[in-house]
């Protein structure tokens, strides 16, 4: 049986049903949008949390990714496991985190903020607001890139 996971109107994963159960519901409610099919045997048995869903890649994946960065990993202060942080000799940085909170999440995708001396800070030339989601793992090298070439 294939189960799925139902977004709400904030669009974060919060019920699991069978497609015949999202077909009975009134569709005027809250769920707004099917995250992503699941079988059973992936939900039973574990400690299965839907506001915990995410798809896209790991954030070992993004770490590979990002390795040419290595040397200015430090450790995230939240302590979260999907959460990198970079800080770079010019003294800015950029945090990089995925959860049930963050913009983009649900789709799988990354939010980021601009560090100034460990701080959010705000660049425009680099972010539209303090803290900017639904980014890709190449949107966060470019922004990067960015910071560190900043004097």
């Amino acid at each position: 049986m294939k189960l799925l996971v139902v977004l709400n109107k904030f669009m974060t994963p919060f019920k699991i049903m069978t497609s015949k159960q999202l077909s009975d519901i009134d569709k005027t409610a809250n769920y707004i949008a099917v995250m992503k099919y699941y079988t059973e045997s992936q939900i039973r048995g574990t400690e299965f949390n839907p506001r915990q869903v995410h798809t896209g890649i790991s954030v070992e994946e993004v770490r590979r990714r990002l390795a040419m960065y290595a040397d200015y990993e430090v450790p995230h202060p939240t302590g979260l496991r999907d959460a990198l942080r970079y800080e770079f000799p010019n003294g800015y940085g950029i945090s990089i985190i995925r959860n049930e909170y963050t913009h983009g999440a649900s789709e799988g995708s990354w939010e980021a903020a601009l560090l100034k001396d460990g701080k959010i800070s705000f660049r425009e030339d680099i972010f539209e607001n303090d803290v900017e989601g639904h980014l890709t793992v190449k949107d966060i090298k470019e922004r990067i890139e960015q910071i560190m070439s900043f004097v």
